[in-house]
């Protein structure tokens, strides 16, 4: 077998810049965050020296943990002719893997293992996985910016300390270009040293951003138009929400537009055959949401399509960075907005962009659910523990943040559940209710009933859709879904329907899907504001300082350019305040650029004063 030096030389002409500055740290066994770009070689900046040093040595040498499942088939995929060539096993793990496949994983296990964050926790209880994990001297984690400012990220921290306790190996991070590299590299590294690599930053993007206003269809028709016009082989149509992408997908392939879907309520099957099309060429233009933004092998694009704002400019430069995928084009791309508010914040985060603004990501740190989860997941792993040697262990993890004190409510909650004995001398040991409390929470994202999608005419499952959509269906129905309109034909324990031809459809919703605006973000659309008034000769513009309310009646609306979280918590204070004095319910909704305020009856300026300045309350727009 070759080693891998000789067959990265008939690969590649030679290293890139993240490759070069990677490759020997990595060597000496040291643990460290690579960040770059798209397209920038860093995925086999770490693979590559690590394959060396597993090459030979049995048993599990090294997880690769990616956030997403269908990034860890495409790691396979691009693993499979360094792993073949070089001798080395390799196989992939997650919630649909075959128990066939499962127990050859058990009695022959693969010297690289790629995993999710959740299927880690569910390794570390198994009897016999446990005993492999032993082995491992590497863990490669992918896409670390997306596992920052969540607790999917938070429960990877400690669980990575629980590895720790039965395994010594070197942590190694990949990540797109963020604002605070080593709070991303104490995510994986906790308090141990390590280094942050990087390469790649400041890589220019050519930007146009389009104006469709006129509603829904005028937009359609813009994307429509640019992607008939263009003479491209393979483009992406990014867009913010999976309603957005079945509508859009929907009015497109009713228009005759050849295209395809992809989002993360498709079947793996739809997915993969989506993802295939678009590198191999036959697939010309794809609708997606994020689950194309990732590390996902789809090659380079020559055209970006952004719908409307990315609403971040993190996003724009992973999106953008899909096109020029190598370090030697420069990435373009076309921000079609719908109105003067898209307008605006497209304009915005070019700017933020242009200054080299990235919105910081934080790691989730002190959440207490997650650590109590961990320490049932400590008993599983010990059987009888005593609580401080637990807290010592979790305490190792950048994101447990915990005092003492706290971490004891945490465990004392979980004996009043009766998930745990906890016994006078402070140890612990798991009950039954524990262990199954245990593997129904092995993720953190919320959860969400679903409903799989049959189609009727293939017997096969094309999507799932939430139980909140489909209770609003009836037999005989019209709605998208994979981009084509459907008929409801019943409903049992899935949602059976057959295509369809149908103008009048209902556009299915997922829950938890809008990108939040940055505060910086919405402070520069304030800014542009201002210096559009100005130039128009308008006095009263709500700019980043300013708030401008406008009373209608029952109705009032705070402009304030402060960004969704900014303005949800402004929102929910104003309405606790107004509900109080007034006695009555006061409705609220909020977005990045507005409060909107429902009152029982007609308003009055003074106590839209008193609710917005009170004593109690210090507001700084600065």
């Amino acid at each position: 077998m070759e080693t891998i030096a000789s067959l990265f030389k008939k690969r590649f002409p030679e290293p890139t810049a993240i490759q070069s500055k990677a490759m020997p740290v990595l060597l000496q066994g040291k643990n460290a965050l690579l960040v770059a770009p798209t397209g920038s070689g860093k995925t086999e900046a770490a693979l590559l020296p690590v394959l060396e040093m597993i090459h030979g040595k049995p048993g599990i040498s090294c997880l690769y943990i990616t956030p997403l499942r269908a990034l860890n088939r495409d790691m396979k995929k691009r693993m499979d002719w360094w792993c073949d060539q070089a001798g080395i096993t390799h196989a992939v793990r997650h919630g649909d893997t075959s128990v066939s496949e499962r127990g050859k994983q058990r009695a022959s296990p693969p010297q690289l293992l790629i995993v999710t964050p959740e299927t880690l926790q569910a390794l570390l209880v198994g009897r016999v996985m446990r005993k492999h994990l032993a082995n491992v001297r590497h863990v490669i984690v992918d896409e670390v910016h997306e596992l920052m400012n969540n607790k999917r990220g938070t429960q990877l921290s400690m669980g990575l300390e629980r590895l720790a306790e039965i395994a010594n190996f070197q942590r190694i991070g990949l990540s797109a270009t963020v604002s605070r590299p080593r709070e991303a590299g104490k995510l994986i590294c906790g308090e141990r040293d390590f280094s942050v690599i990087e390469a790649g930053k400041g890589r220019e993007l050519d930007l146009e951003i389009i104006k469709a206003y006129g509603g829904e269809k005028k937009i359609f028709e813009k994307v429509k138009e640019i992607i008939e016009k263009g003479e491209v082989k393979r483009r992406i149509v990014f867009v913010n929400t999976r309603s957005t992408a079945e509508a859009l997908a929907t009015y497109l392939d009713m228009e005759k537009v050849p295209i395809d879907i992809h989002h993360g309520s498709l079947s793996a099957e739809v997915r993969l055959k989506t993802e295939e099309g678009l590198k191999g060429g036959e697939t010309k233009t794809v609708v997606a949401t994020s689950s194309l933004e990732l590390g996902i092998d789809i090659g380079g694009m020559e055209e970006i399509i952004q719908f409307n704002s990315p609403r971040e400019v993190s996003r724009l430069v992973q999106r953008v960075g899909r096109s020029g995928h190598t370090m030697h084009l420069r990435p373009s791309g076309k921000i079609v907005v719908s109105d003067y508010d898209e307008w605006m914040e497209a304009r915005a985060i070019k700017n933020k962009f242009e200054a080299g603004f990235l919105e910081e990501r934080e790691v989730v740190r002190g959440a207490m659910d997650v650590a109590a989860h961990q320490f049932v997941g400590l008993l599983l792993d010990n059987g009888r523990m005593n609580v401080d040697d637990a807290y010592k262990i979790l305490a190792r993890a950048y994101s447990f943040g915990l005092k003492p004190e706290e971490f004891q409510r945490a465990v004392k909650q979980l004996g009043r559940e009766r998930l745990i004995f906890l016994n006078p001398d402070n140890t612990a040991a798991i009950r039954q209710a524990g262990r199954e409390y245990y593997f129904y929470n092995l993720t953190t994202i919320p959860k969400e009933k679903k409903y799989l999608l049959r189609d009727s005419s293939t017997n096969k499952i094309v999507a799932s859709l939430d139980e909140r959509f489909v209770a609003t269906l009836t037999p005989g129905e019209f709605f998208s879904s994979r981009g084509k309109v459907w008929r409801m034909i019943e409903l049992s324990s899935e949602l059976l329907a057959e295509p369809a031809s149908s103008a009048d459809f209902i556009v299915p919703d997922w829950v938890g899907e809008d990108i939040p605006v940055h505060r910086e973000v919405a402070q520069e659309v304030g800014k542009l504001r201002r210096e559009d008034g100005e130039m128009h000769g308008e006095k009263i513009i709500p700019d980043e300082k300013k708030i401008l309310v406008e009373i209608a009646k029952e109705s009032v609306i705070l402009h304030s350019c402060f960004g969704t979280r900014v303005n949800y918590t402004l929102g929910r204070i104003l309405q606790l305040r107004l509900a109080k004095k007034l006695g009555a319910e006061v409705a609220v909704a909020t977005d990045p650029y507005r409060v909107m305020l429902k009152l029982p009856f007609p308003a009055k300026k003074e106590w839209i004063d008193a609710a917005l300045v009170p004593d109690d309350l210090e507001f700084d727009a600065e």
